[in-house]
């Protein structure tokens, strides 16, 4: 009986640790996930996210006055369609 009893204590002790260690990856992987989420978020890695996905898309800007505000009204367009965000255009245009 005495036997059984320790049996049982110690799956039980077994059942709480595997519980404790489930709960530190599952803490372990929010922090992760919090601190790629703080990453993502800092302006310049958006600003260099941003300038990948456009450098082949956008050409250079003319060198003729009256082809500039054409090429603005279509960067502006391109901005619009892919949403970039505000705070962004003026950086990525330079």
């Amino acid at each position: 009986m005495e036997e059984q009893r320790l049996q049982r204590l110690l799956e039980e002790k077994k059942l709480k640790m595997q519980e404790q260690l489930e709960e530190k990856k599952l803490k372990m992987k929010e922090q992760k996930w919090k601190e790629e989420q703080q990453y993502c978020e800092r302006t310049a890695v958006k600003i260099k996210m941003w300038g990948d996905a456009l450098r082949n898309t956008i050409t250079r800007m003319p060198n003729k006055s009256t082809e500039i505000v054409s090429w603005f009204v279509s960067v502006e367009k391109l901005f619009d369609q892919l949403k970039v965000p505000d705070e962004l255009r003026s950086v990525l245009i330079s």
